[in-house]
């Protein structure tokens, strides 16, 4: 089975994604023109939700992420049968940081604690991190230093940027210890 995706961005498609299923796996394969400088990820959206995909890579004028997932993973999604892929970029300027002044963050003393894999808890920051706790899901909210670098490299692909009391946060979604 082979099937094509367009990716789509602010109504243009601006690339294609080849879907091919291989025994257990599935295999995408992304390719679109470039917008801008940012982190750009890429979207599969289908007609019960969507779910990040990955970071896309830039390749000369071009921008391509390539990725393995096997049937098991994919169908836990809920995604049920895809449409197209979204293409969304986000620089780390304020001026595009999606605000959020909900009242639901608060301090989180122990961020280590919500993960379960030991090299993410030892990787984790505890300084100025913030969780929200909303039924099955917990968000946590780290600091973003643009001078710096981000202390959980190997997780910074799961998360998005925003803006929460007139800081800059890189948030992420855990579900069962692990970000999403």
């Amino acid at each position: 089975m082979t099937e094509q995706l367009e990716i789509l961005h602010a109504g243009d498609t601006i690339g294609k994604v080849l879907l091919k299923k291989q025994g257990l796996y599935l295999h995408f394969s992304a390719e679109c023109r470039s917008i801008g400088p940012g982190v750009h990820r890429l979207y599969l959206l289908g007609e019960s939700g969507s779910h990040i995909l990955g970071v896309m890579s830039p390749k000369g004028d071009l921008l391509v992420l390539e990725k393995k997932l096997s049937l098991r993973e994919y169908t836990l999604w809920g995604l049920g049968t895809l449409k197209h892929c979204g293409f969304s970029g986000a620089a780390y300027a304020p001026s595009v940081i999606q605000e959020n002044t909900s009242p639901q963050w608060v301090s989180c003393e122990d961020p280590a604690s919500l993960f379960t894999d030991a090299e993410l808890a030892a990787a984790c920051p505890a300084v100025d991190v913030l969780v929200c706790r909303q039924e099955r899901r917990i968000c946590l909210a780290f600091p973003l230093d643009p001078g710096a670098p981000f202390p959980m490299l190997p997780v910074f692909r799961f998360g998005h940027t925003e803006r929460i009391n007139e800081r800059n946060y890189v948030v992420f979604e855990l579900k069962n210890g692990v970000p999403c």
